[in-house]
């Protein structure tokens, strides 16, 4: 199964090097190095050499956006070999366990550099989806892009539990710890779902025109726990695109100029992903968006390889679905509803 898909995801595109010949007589000097950067990790070198037009125009028909969203990929801690592994291996028990492993190798960068690699590789996917090129090829990215999805939304639930992942995944272990219940709470409240019962018990307090020093505002969501532990967990809300209140997907905490801090220290803040550059990233995009598109991604392209040694792909994936919303069609979405009630039920 996994030969099946690996060497097509990858042969095919072409991640191996370009021979020493290729390079002499077609002077892709730059496309050959990139290459060598994916082939020893280097993905910091790479993505700075496909920064440059000169090297992009390189590659033909906009192929370096291939070779750039591997590098933003491998650059936040995930290959497609070990992603696949840990989605088919007879030890991950279930989308939780999926998630728990892929932080193990989570990057200070993990979320937004997962966030480049999905754009990228989308742009690849509607540049070319119509063109003509091979459909192995457009699979191959199709491919990447799906589980690339998929491990956004295993990262987003990290950043949801600030890191606590065991308050979820090991919760018989951890009765006192209602770290899922303020995160549950919290999306409750500022995306104004369905579910209504995440809040019992619980305060939540409101503070405006939290601002950092480059001019950033959010508003301050802080959910606190009944005595006598009064534990809280605090979330950004921010205005993004469809001028809606969302989520601001955060990483710790900083103070105003985005230096580092600790939960509790006066005047400090979850702190934005972005850290002010570009535009904030919304947890329920990384939460819903990204998991629906990471699976039916990843279905249709085992569904079209023809090949019955790439099931166990099909099999997890439909596990990881029935597991987060029970009794879900095959070709229903998942709602925040879904994803609230799952993070409560584990």
């Amino acid at each position: 199964m996994k030969k099946t898909l690996l060497s097509v995801a990858i042969l095919s595109i072409g991640f191996g090097l370009v021979g020493c010949n290729e390079v002499d007589q077609n002077g892709e000097l730059c496309r050959y190095y990139v290459k060598q950067d994916l082939s020893t990790q280097n993905f910091n070198s790479a993505l700075t050499r496909l920064d440059s037009q000169s090297c992009q125009d390189s590659y033909p028909n906009g192929d370096y956006m291939v070779d750039q969203g591997a590098a933003y990929m491998g650059r936040a801690g995930s290959s497609l070999i070990d992603i696949i592994d840990a989605t088919t291996n007879e030890n991950t028990e279930g989308f939780s366990s999926f998630v728990s492993s892929m932080q193990q190798s989570k990057t200070d960068t993990t979320l937004v550099d997962l966030q480049s690699a999905a754009q990228v590789f989308n742009q690849y996917i509607t540049m070319h989806e119509s063109a003509n090129v091979s459909n192995t090829t457009i699979d191959s990215v199709r491919l990447f892009n799906g589980f690339t999805n998929v491990v956004k939304t295993s990262t987003a639930i990290d950043s949801l539990l600030n890191g606590n992942l065991d308050a979820w995944i090991d919760s018989d272990n951890n009765p006192d710890d209602k770290t899922v219940d303020r995160a549950s709470c919290a999306l409750e409240y500022i995306y104004q779902t369905n579910s209504s019962s995440s809040c019992d018990d619980l305060e939540t307090t409101e503070t405006a025109n939290i601002s950092f020093d480059d001019g950033s505002s959010y508003t301050l969501l802080t959910v606190t726990d009944p005595a006598p532990s009064f534990e809280f967990d605090q979330y950004l809300i921010g205005t993004l695109a469809d001028e809606n209140d969302s989520m601001v997907m955060t990483d710790g905490y900083c103070f105003s100029d985005y230096s580092p801090a600790e939960k509790g220290d006066v005047t400090s803040y979850p702190c934005p992903v972005n850290k002010g550059v570009g535009d904030d990233l919304n947890m329920e995009e990384f939460l819903v968006g990204a998991i629906n598109e990471g699976f039916d991604s990843i279905l249709a392209v085992v569904d079209s390889s023809g090949q019955d040694e790439d099931g166990d792909i099909r099999k997890s994936i439909i596990e990881f679905k029935e597991e987060i919303a029970s009794g879900l069609g095959e070709n229903d979405e998942i709602t925040l509803d879904h994803i609230i009630q799952y993070l409560n039920d584990q």
